[in-house]
C-alpha cells in the first residue's frame, strides 16, 4: 500500500475521467488529474476560490473532456490538459452547490445539473453557461441544525435513462424521500419513500432486460433498490454501522452488476444487487468514507476508487469471482 501526501484531501470528492484517468476533489481547494495506472499526478487544476464539494466530467466535441466543480462558490468548468478555468456559471454563486451531474440532451449538446441550498436543482446548457430550469426540490429536514427555517440541501444527483430513450433526474438529499423529475417539463414523477434518514447519495442500476433500477444511501445506514416505475422498495441492503454517504455500481463481467457503498464506519463494502448479499467488506480507510467510483483495470477487471474523511484516494483492483479486493494503492 503506497501514500502519495499530495493527493490529501479531506472529504474527498472522486470522478472517473476516462478508463485511465480519474479526478480529484476536496477540502483543500485543488482539483488534481491522475493516472490510475501509474498513481501518478498528471494536472494541478488550481485554487477553486473553496473546498470541493462535488466533481463531474464533460463531454467535450473535440474529444477532450473538461471537468465541472461545485462548491460555495458556485459551478466551474476546466480545462483538464492545462488546468484553465473555462467558465463560472453565472447564477450559480447563490448556491451553495453540493451535487453535479452531466445530463445529454438533443443535438449531442450537453446540459449540467446542479444540486445544492435552498433545496434548488437547475439545469445549464455547457456551452453558453446560460440556466435553462430551475427545480424546487424540497430536500426539508426541519430536524437539521444547519439549515435555517427547516430548508435543506439537495446532496445527490444522478441521471437515469428510460426506456424510450428520454432521461430523468433523481435527486437525494436533507429528508429521508429520494425524487425523480423530468428535466424538461421539471415535473415531479415519482417519489421514493422507506428511508428514514436523509439520502445524501444516489447511483443508477442498468438491468440485463434494459430497465434501470435506483440505488440510495442513507444515514439509516441502509442502502435501498427501487423500481422506478412503481416507486417500490425491491430490497433493502443492511450492514454498515453509521451514515452510508457514497454508492456506485461495480459493472460484472458477467453482465451482473455489484453494488459499492462507502459508510462513516470507515468501510467499503461489495453487494449483490440481487440477493441482497453482502460479498465484501473493504477496510483501508481511517475516516468516514465519502466518494467512490469504479474504473475498468488494465487486466479487464474493475477497479474500485473510493476517497473518504481521512485524506487519501484509494485504488482496489477486484477479482471476478469473489468481487474481493485483490489489492490496494493508496495515494
Amino acid at each position: 500500500m503506497e501514500e502519495w501526501p499530495n493527493a490529501k484531501q479531506r472529504q474527498a470528492e472522486v470522478s472517473a475521467y476516462d478508463r485511465h484517468h480519474i479526478v480529484t476533489g476536496g477540502a483543500d481547494r485543488w482539483l488534481r488529474v491522475w493516472n490510475a495506472d501509474t498513481s501518478r499526478e498528471l494536472t494541478g487544476l488550481g485554487d477553486s476560490a473553496g473546498p470541493v464539494d462535488a466533481v463531474a466530467v464533460l463531454p467535450g466535441p473535440d474529444g477532450r473532456h473538461r471537468i465541472v466543480t461545485g462548491g460555495g462558490w458556485g459551478v466551474r468548468i476546466w480545462d483538464a490538459d492545462t488546468g484553465r478555468l473555462l467558465a463560472q456559471l453565472t447564477g450559480s454563486e447563490t448556491d451553495s452547490v453540493r451535487a453535479v451531474a452531466v445530463l445529454p440532451g438533443p443535438d449531442d449538446r450537453y446540459r449540467i445539473v446542479t444540486g445544492g441550498s435552498g433545496e434548488s436543482v437547475r439545469m445549464w446548457d455547457s456551452e453558453t453557461g446560460r440556466q435553462l430550469t430551475q427545480l424546487r426540490a424540497p430536500h426539508t429536514r426541519k430536524s437539521n441544525p444547519f439549515a435555517p427555517g427547516g430548508i435543506g440541501s439537495v446532496r445527490a444527483v444522478a441521471v437515469l435513462p428510460s426506456l424510450d430513450g428520454q432521461h430523468h433526474i433523481v435527486t437525494g438529499g436533507d429528508d429521508p424521500t429520494v425524487r425523480i423529475w423530468d428535466p424538461d417539463t421539471g415535473r415531479k414523477l415519482t417519489e421514493l419513500t422507506a428511508h428514514t434518514g436523509a439520502a445524501h447519495a444516489v447511483a443508477v442500476l442498468s438491468g440485463s432486460d434494459g430497465r434501470h433500477r435506483v440505488i440510495t444511501a442513507s444515514d439509516d445506514k441502509s442502502v435501498r433498490i427501487w423500481d422506478v416505475d412503481t416507486g417500490h422498495e425491491l430490497s433493502q441492503l443492511t450492514g454498515h454501522t453509521d451514515w452510508v454517504r457514497a454508492v456506485a455500481v461495480l459493472p460484472g463481467p458477467d453482465g451482473r452488476h455489484r453494488i459499492v457503498t462507502g459508510s462513516y464506519d470507515k468501510s467499503v463494502r461489495i453487494w449483490d444487487p440481487d440477493t441482497g448479499r453482502e460479498l465484501a467488506e473493504l477496510t483501508a480507510h481511517t475516516g468516514a468514507v465519502t466518494a467512490i467510483v469504479s474504473l475498468p483495470g488494465p487486466n479487464g477487471q474493475p477497479r474500485i476508487i473510493t476517497g473518504g474523511n481521512d485524506m487519501m484516494v484509494t485504488i482496489w483492483a477486484t477479482q471476478s469471482d469473489t468481487a474481493a479486493p485483490s489489492e490496494a494503492s493508496t495515494w
